[in-house]
């Protein structure tokens, strides 16, 4: 199924210039009637080549159900257009089989477009899906919409990096915690008054000293770097 945005008006309809907004999440700006046609033409002659040569892939696993693997491909941007080209991308595993397109001026724009239309068709299962067992999620990037202005754009930038470096210093207490633990265990370690190997004791206590002298000087060093930075 191509992906593909409602018919515009044909007056005053921008050639040059696609939206990237995430409310369209096909990628696709309103278009004139004869670009529709053009466009609609094009994709059936795409989608009958297929995903072509495959320029990206990723595996997902389902975290709710192990067993269920979800295989991401994204095809080499092919131009039909002067200013107009088509990213083919397919979803296997829980998507409606099939490939799908976003179109974009150049073959840039439409290569992240169809990253951005994978993320949007992944949302709508509703899974929980997992990159190499990672909590994080798919690890598709999140677009920012470019329609608005640079000032929209820095905006969102300011409320992601504090949100970020509040992120960065709770996960700098976590370590910290980490790193208390291990200097109790350290501690009762070298209360034992009559080990059995006194060589390896020794190794061992000099190890774990080495270890957390190594990083308690990161973790500061990442706190100062955090606590100065003023998003």
């Amino acid at each position: 199924m191509a992906a593909r945005s409602p018919e515009a008006p044909k007056d005053n309809v921008p050639k040059k210039r696609r939206s990237d907004s995430r409310s369209e999440p096909e990628g696709l700006a309103l278009r004139s009637a004869a670009e529709m046609r053009a466009l609609r033409q094009a994709e059936r002659e795409c989608k009958k080549a297929g995903l072509g040569r495959v320029i990206a892939s990723r595996l997902l696993v389902d975290k709710k159900a192990s067993g269920l693997h979800v295989t991401i491909k994204i095809g080499e941007p092919r131009q039909f257009a002067s200013d107009d080209w088509l990213c083919p991308f397919s979803i296997e595993g829980i998507v409606e089989s099939g490939v799908r397109f976003n179109g974009g001026v150049d073959a840039l724009q439409s290569l992240i477009l169809a990253i951005g239309g994978v993320r949007y068709y992944l949302e709508q299962t509703g899974r929980e899906l997992t990159w190499l067992g990672d909590a994080g999620g798919t690890h598709l990037p999140l677009q920012v919409p470019t329609d608005y202005g640079k000032a929209f754009e820095k905006k969102i930038q300011k409320l992601i990096d504090r949100e970020e470096k509040h992120l960065q210093l709770r996960r700098i207490l976590i370590r910290k915690a980490e790193i208390a633990k291990v200097e109790r265990r350290l501690k009762t370690l070298k209360k034992q008054k009559e080990p059995l190997n006194k060589a390896r004791h020794r190794a061992e206590v000099a190890g774990r000293e080495a270890w957390l002298t190594f990083v308690k000087k990161a973790v500061a060093d990442w706190e100062a770097r955090v606590r100065k930075w003023n998003p």
